[in-house]
């Protein structure tokens, strides 16, 4: 719309600018200039379309909110969020791969991985995040599955404390050994990135 009006203005007026010295040629370079701005410009949204849901938003132009679940933003402020997403959550498992969550919510899981030295650096099973109250505290260890991976020790720690429950509240530590299977990868900082390596 922005652009058919600029466009209709410059036709009109452009009689008007040649008449003050402007080069005829010189119109012509600016009328092309704005046609084809104009063409590879985004689609505006506009207030006559009708937005019900996250892909109406989403077609229309809206802006998209990178965010688990995706969301649409309108003018007017109401918000769609992408459907078959769950947003609410009981447990990590409910929100997909590389979320959890967190406070009823599912969040991006993005442990800090930064380090100085070896010790700085653990692994842990990405598959269950924070590992809030004992989860996994009971299943064989295998560092070489991809879902053990290398974040920064107090980073970790840090993130763990805010997200998880206080152990009070989680009960008893389960009574049972915890089995290895190979532990023949640990972490190592590496160019100051914590990383999973064969010891």
């Amino acid at each position: 719309m922005v652009c058919q009006q600029g466009v209709s203005f410059l036709k009109k007026k452009g009689s008007n600018l040649r008449s003050k010295g402007l080069p005829y040629g010189t119109l012509v370079v600016i009328l092309l200039i704005a046609g084809v701005a104009c063409s590879a410009a985004p689609d505006r949204p506009t207030a006559t379309q009708e937005i019900n849901s996250f892909d109406d938003c989403a077609k229309a132009g809206y802006p998209i909110l990178e965010s688990y679940p995706r969301q649409c933003r309108t003018r007017d402020g109401k918000i769609f969020v992408e459907s078959g997403i769950s947003e609410v959550c009981t447990s990590d498992q409910e929100c997909g791969d590389s979320f959890y969550c967190k406070h009823g919510l599912c969040a991006e899981f993005l442990p800090d991985v930064s380090c100085r030295v070896d010790n700085d650096c653990q692994l842990i099973n990405e598959d269950l995040r924070f590992s809030c109250c004992w989860a996994g505290a009971c299943e064989p260890v295998d560092y070489s599955l991809d879902k053990w991976i290398a974040v920064n020790r107090d980073g970790f720690a840090e993130q763990r404390a805010n997200n998880c429950p206080p152990p009070e509240e989680c009960g008893p530590a389960p009574m049972c050994a915890v089995r290895a299977i190979n532990e023949n990868f640990e972490a190592q900082c590496i160019n100051s990135v914590c990383q999973k390596a064969p010891k």
